[in-house]
């Protein structure tokens, strides 16, 4: 099954949550969160709750992996309030207008920056370090690597932003298959597969993020 359907690009929780690892939301849908009960109104948040927290244990042994299912509980629960029993539907974005363009993009922003900040418990080794990396977001201190990091992480967000939307656009994981020209579809696809090898032998090589669990 299509596992992943552009989950940065979503405009809150929930509809990242039906476009980040279908396969696992599915899962703690039918078998946990339903289980427990689903929308009935006196469980519902609660319901949400445990059933997030039970897939960030299901990650691994760690209160990290609790805190990251935690924090998603109550993002989600939160968006169920303020829809206020309205839907969310997965659908294209449907641009009216500056104002309708600037407002798609807060709300995708908003959401990205939620999530990367539950990143940060699932991805640290214990809470100490999680710990570490929110107070080094606050107390952001400049060395001579800072312009060297922003570069690299401008370089690296827009790559991948412009795959992203034209994925999106063509509605095609592929769809760099789509180009017409053959010289230029090879061109592109051996400098994307050169920058790669580039980058993995400048590196030390890392095991399979699922591996720990």
């Amino acid at each position: 099954m299509k596992n992943f359907e552009q989950p940065y690009l979503a405009r809150n929780i929930t509809e990242f949550w039906r476009r980040w690892h279908i396969s696992l939301s599915s899962w703690l849908k039918d078998y946990l969160y339903i289980s427990l009960g689903g929308n009935r109104k006196n469980r519902m948040y609660l319901n949400l709750f445990i059933t997030m927290m039970l897939g960030g244990l299901w990650h691994g042994a760690s209160w990290n992996f609790v805190i990251w299912g935690g924090l998603h509980g109550l993002f989600l629960a939160i968006h169920k309030i303020v829809l206020k029993g309205r839907k969310v539907k997965l659908t294209s974005y449907a641009y009216d207008g500056i104002y309708s363009f600037s407002r798609y993009l807060c709300q995708i922003v908003f959401t990205y920056v939620i999530v990367l900040f539950a990143w940060l418990f699932f991805r640290a080794t214990d809470f100490d370090t999680s710990s570490h990396f929110i107070e080094k977001m606050i107390y952001w201190e400049i060395s001579d690597l800072s312009p060297r990091f922003l570069k690299i992480t401008a370089f690296f967000f827009i790559v991948t932003l412009l795959y992203d939307f034209f994925e999106y656009r063509s509605k095609q994981h592929s769809f760099m298959l789509l180009i017409a020209n053959k010289p230029l579809r090879i061109g592109v696809l051996s400098a994307i597969f050169l920058v790669t090898l580039m980058y993995m032998f400048n590196t030390e090589p890392l095991p399979f993020m699922y591996f720990q669990f």
